[in-house]
């Protein structure tokens, strides 16, 4: 899924493509469009938190513009979220709690990345003129489930886009 702003940055449009999937374990699973780079950075946090990540990279120090407004930084939460302005603690989700905070959705559940062989990323591209960042959670598992969750958002910091692509997600 890739959100794009229109205009001054107050619309966004979607697009939705298919991702390529690969024979892996007997059936078949989306290939993610950004694979972790050898300075990806692996975030640790409580099942329940978050970490800051500020949204700069060697050639472009000016932020991600979210509604028209520059952030100089997010909150990678535990649960699927990115968030400006402060951390999410909630694991639910719906029209209340996004009109709360400022936040991309990826997923929503209650994800536990302590579980083992769960693992969340960051990375940062910025060598071929499309500066981003890219956060992946990979095989997450989650509460009231044995399968386990794998999906990514990436931040564009030129264009404002965001690419959501979800591989297995927990039900």
């Amino acid at each position: 899924l890739l959100i794009r702003p229109l205009e001054v940055g107050l619309r966004y449009t979607f697009c939705f493509q298919s991702l390529p999937t690969k024979l892996y374990q007997r059936r078949r699973r989306p290939i993610l469009p950004e694979g972790l780079s050898p300075w990806a950075r692996r975030l640790t946090m409580d099942n329940d938190g978050s970490v800051e990540v500020l949204l700069q990279t060697v050639n472009f120090a000016q932020g991600f513009t979210f509604f028209n407004k520059t952030y100089q930084s997010v909150f990678v939460g535990a649960n699927g979220y990115l968030t400006f302005k402060e951390p999410s603690f909630s694991w639910s989700g719906g029209i209340a709690m996004m009109s709360e905070r400022i936040q991309v959705s990826v997923c929503q559940g209650q994800l536990l990345p302590n579980t083992e062989g769960s693992s969340i990323w960051h990375d940062v591209r910025d060598g071929d003129g499309d500066p981003r960042h890219i956060f992946t959670y990979q095989e997450v598992g989650a509460t009231h489930s044995i399968d386990r969750s794998t999906f990514q958002v990436t931040l564009f910091l030129l264009t404002g886009d965001i690419r959501m692509a979800w591989g297995d997600v927990a039900p």
